[in-house]
């Protein structure tokens, strides 16, 4: 039996004959009407559907067009996604004021607010700051509708500032914490190890280096030195090219005790290059 007899309207006024399930009776004017095929999987309806327009012209087989649930989630969900896309996009105050006035029940602008450059305001970015470095959270989440509304609820009175002044405190930040780290950690150490990590993503190639010691106070210490972009040829000479521009910036490289690599054959050579004066270790997962 052709599984469209489940699904069809034209099945309410046909009737399957027992004794021949090829040739189906109308119950309006019991006439006998071929199915076509003795095959079930090859039966159609085409027959029944002309057998009705031809002598039973006031059938209607489209059903009404009824409320569909799961439709109207649908639209309300691409609604939501068109919403979401303006969100994320924010620039301007008024975009921002705008949302919130319609996001949040009974929400007040504040009328006053905190000065961006008073240390009140620049505690509040530095806050922000450090939750999207630590939490590897990009620029733009300063556009989006849950960490604005958070901050509305919190902080009424405080501003937000725009992805790109957040940007733009990365480098100098970094610059200010690498000079720290010199002073305050490396200048006592006098022996490091450094462990070496190469990889590729997204079609391009990085080159990672960690530093790790023993302080003075009997503390491991360990960070991360450089995590620069490797899209040169991977070549011996370019491997330690990249080490030795990196120890030289940290100023370790007389401090360097041995440096753990894998063992793949041009991570090797590069500790055996004329300039070289490293000492290398393969990793013990590496070497299992």
């Amino acid at each position: 039996m052709s599984s469209n007899r489940k699904t069809s309207l034209v099945w309410k006024y046909f009737i399957i004959k027992a004794n021949n399930p090829r040739m189906v009776q109308c119950k309006i004017c019991n006439s006998k009407v071929s199915r076509g095929s003795d095959d079930p999987k090859k039966q159609g309806l085409s027959g029944l559907t002309s057998h009705l327009k031809n002598h039973h012209p006031d059938i209607k087989l489209t059903p009404e067009k009824a409320e569909n649930p799961k439709a109207n989630e649908e639209a309300d969900l691409n609604s939501n996604k068109r919403k979401a896309v303006t969100i994320f996009n924010m620039r301007s105050k008024k975009q921002r004021s705008d949302m919130l006035q319609s996001t949040i029940p009974n929400w007040v602008q504040a009328s006053s607010k905190v000065d961006s450059n008073s240390e009140k305001g620049q505690k509040f970015h530095k806050s922000n700051f450090e939750m999207m470095i630590l939490d590897l959270q990009p620029w733009s989440i300063v556009n989006d509708a849950g960490f604005l509304r958070h901050h509305a609820l919190i902080a009424p009175n405080y501003e937000i500032a725009s992805e790109k002044y957040y940007r733009s405190l990365l480098d100098p930040t970094y610059e200010k914490i690498k000079v720290a780290l010199k002073e305050a950690e490396l200048s006592e150490a006098e022996n490091v190890s450094v462990c070496l990590d190469a990889w590729s993503s997204f079609h391009h190639g990085y080159l990672g280096m960690t530093v790790h010691f023993i302080s003075k106070d009997w503390n491991r210490v360990k960070f991360c030195i450089s995590c620069s972009p490797f899209d040169e040829s991977h070549t011996a000479k370019n491997i330690f090219k990249e080490i030795k521009a990196a120890a030289e910036e940290w100023e370790i490289s007389s401090k360097i005790g041995v440096c753990l690599r894998d063992n793949a054959a041009n991570v090797k050579a590069a500790f055996n290059e004329p300039s070289c004066n490293y000492k290398s270790a393969g990793c013990l997962n590496h070497s299992l």
